[in-house]
């Protein structure tokens, strides 16, 4: 639903208009890690939290919020100034208020993922995307222009942590405990500093791309990246939010832990890639049929990071093992690393172009995929070569998929029938292969969606 919204709002808006949002979205993330300051992930990992940890995070939770609020409030006027666009200082002013209203929901919000209770959530978020996203096309109809995606955002953010009180049985006293602020500070803290350097490396480029280029190419690439990360949140989402707090529960029993995430890394890249492969095939047509011709730029920068989503996996799955053994010391140096780096990529690329920007993400994760895996090992015995084992099979499908695919793409000059009919045959044969050869990730993927659906009967 978040996506058709994107979609409609994209048809109506300009890209200049979603790349000055994309301008704030630095400042926004790293002030939200402030306000978190890494006690959510505590809360999540601690598997003996009380109901005093609980009050006493909500509490600084949203005391920070307000001081970081009044913060940004006052450097707006900076923030417009140095990417010369005046309606930053009022965008600003009016779309952090979203740091307030998160803080007031992130603690109901962390019972639910503790219970395991995605249901609940997922009715939460798919209303309030819903009620947003009416918001959103609403105000854009009727020439709002960029205000339309803040009406938007705040929408979705009042109605998210609305619902989360309203169907939440926990609910802050009026008590705070130093004791229980120390405890979850030690582990908090080195998150805080790994979670600022992440909303950096995550946010960097754009403010790189949106200060020497220009709103419209940032509006383009912000595309592209949402068009690749859209598969990654929904198939690996899922998997990192189930497997965080299941995998707490065994983090003292190596084999459990290294079998979990054996699983996990399967099931998740058998279903990636092929999705990312599928992207690099049909992105021209995907972008013509949904977005229309003005968004053609986002083409090349779309497959080029489908290269990257193929990585993800290893990524996410290597620094949730750091997580999950409680190393995130060994999480921050590999964001000190991963910010040199981008500085690095910076400096060469962005005198030729955001495209040889974008290449050099793809290089820079490779790089890091062996660095990640080689801090993992030091906690996990988890190799390089074991884990390229473990999905050897789902590449050497997924390349048969492509090639197949590739050829389908070229027999329609039509980009509707080319979209859906090379997508149809991909999936048939992907699925084929999968149950006459009887694949393991296959099989596993059958017997969860059958145990899921017994449960539910």
């Amino acid at each position: 639903m978040l996506f058709i919204i994107g979609i409609i709002l994209a048809r109506i808006l300009s890209p200049a208009e979603f790349g000055l949002i994309g301008l704030l979205a630095l400042f926004i993330a790293v002030a939200q890690e402030f306000v978190d300051s890494g006690f959510s992930t505590s809360l999540i990992r601690n598997k003996d939290a009380k109901d005093i940890d609980f009050t006493t995070i909500f509490w600084f939770n949203l005391t920070v919020s307000v001081i970081v609020y009044l913060i940004l409030f006052s450097f707006a006027g900076f923030i417009a100034s140095f990417y010369d666009e005046p309606i930053l200082k009022n965008l600003t002013r009016v779309l952090t208020i979203n740091l307030i209203i998160n803080a007031l929901g992130s603690t109901q919000r962390i019972h639910y993922i503790r219970k395991i209770d995605f249901k609940t959530q997922a009715k939460v978020n798919l209303f309030a995307i819903i009620i947003g996203g009416v918001v959103g096309i609403a105000m854009a109809l009727n020439g709002f222009g960029v205000w339309a995606l803040v009406g938007k955002n705040l929408t979705q953010t009042i109605i998210i942590n609305g619902l989360f009180w309203f169907y939440s049985s926990w609910y802050p006293t009026f008590d705070f405990s130093i004791a229980a602020f120390k405890e979850n500070f030690k582990f908090g803290s080195k998150l805080l500093m790994s979670g600022l350097l992440s909303s950096v490396t995550n946010h960097f480029y754009s403010l790189i791309i949106g200060k020497a280029f220009s709103p419209e190419s940032l509006g383009y690439y912000n595309r592209a990246k949402q068009f690749q990360e859209l598969p990654v949140a929904t198939i690996q989402g899922v998997g990192i939010n189930v497997l965080f707090p299941v995998m707490s529960k065994v983090q003292d029993d190596i084999q459990k832990l290294k079998f979990g995430y054996r699983t996990f890394l399967k099931i998740i890249t058998y279903l990636l890639t092929p999705v990312m492969f599928a992207i690099i095939i049909l992105a021209e047509p995907i972008v013509l049929i949904l977005l229309t011709d003005k968004w053609l730029p986002v083409v090349p920068m779309l497959q080029i990071l489908a290269i990257n989503g193929m990585l993800t996996p290893f990524h996410s799955i290597n620094v949730n093992v750091l997580l999950v053994k409680g190393r995130s010391d060994l999480v921050l140096y590999l964001d000190i690393m991963k910010i040199i780096a981008m500085f690095i990529n910076v400096a060469i690329s962005v005198q030729i172009g955001v495209l040889a920007l974008v290449w050099g993400i793809v290089i820079q994760s490779v790089i890091f995929l062996f660095i990640n895996i080689h801090f993992s090992y030091k906690v996990f015995k988890y190799n390089l070569l074991e884990q390229l084992n473990d999905v050897k099979t789902t590449f050497f499908v997924s390349f048969i998929l492509f090639v197949s695919m590739f050829l389908l793409s070229n027999l329609f000059e039509n980009n509707l029938y080319t979209m859906v009919l090379t997508l149809v045959g991909g999936s048939v044969l992907y699925l084929s292969i999968g149950y006459f050869f009887k694949l393991n990730e296959f099989l596993e993927i059958k017997r969860l969606i059958f145990s899921l659906l017994s449960k539910r009967k």
